[in-house]
């Protein structure tokens, strides 16, 4: 069975190692008082990016997924994350692969969690079990009113799929009926 080595990105600017003499090297596993990062001494091969920050790599991360890729189909999945997982999300939809998103996780994925809620989601109505069930649901929120362009586009144009994260209990009795994963 074969096996895909682990790999690792960062932008080139942000990599140290030392020289361990005769020819050989190895990447240090912690972060240095310089700031820079260090290349996980876990992993065999590396994509390093010209960029000297965090986002420079995300064009070639992308272009990277997609020669990997070929034919086969991609998916992204964004778990927590800042201003860099945000802009790299964006680039996943506009490639038009599904962007599964951790929901709990913090960050753009909550962000981006939630804005779908509210902007892609019926809303239940108030009093929604006195109702007839064709009147129980609202339509969302216009996506007009989220007001970061990114966003937006994430929200309107990506086909987001949430993913509750799920605590497990202790019996197998309790979980019954519970799904990890929300259906697009």
């Amino acid at each position: 069975m074969a096996t895909t080595p682990p790999r690792g990105r960062k932008p080139d600017g942000v990599v140290c190692d030392i020289d361990l003499g005769n020819g050989r090297r190895a990447a240090l596993l912690q972060a240095g008082a310089d700031g820079r990062a260090r290349l996980d001494g876990n992993h065999t091969h590396f994509v390093l990016a010209d960029s000297d920050g965090w986002g420079g790599e995300t064009p070639l991360l992308m272009a990277l997924a997609d020669a990997l890729a070929g034919d086969a189909p991609v998916a992204f999945v964004l778990a927590g994350g800042g201003t860099v997982s945000r802009l790299e999300a964006l680039e996943a939809v506009e490639h038009g692969w599904p962007l599964f998103v951790i929901e709990g996780t913090g960050g753009a994925a909550d962000a981006i969690a939630g804005l779908w809620d509210r902007h892609r989601e019926p809303r239940a109505r108030l009093a929604a079990r006195l109702l007839p069930a064709r009147w129980r649901t609202a339509a969302p929120r216009p996506a007009a009113e989220i007001g970061d362009p990114q966003l937006r586009r994430i929200v309107t144009t990506g086909d987001v799929r949430l993913v509750a994260t799920v605590t497990l209990a202790s019996s197998p009795a309790a979980c019954r009926g519970r799904s990890a994963a929300r259906p697009p």
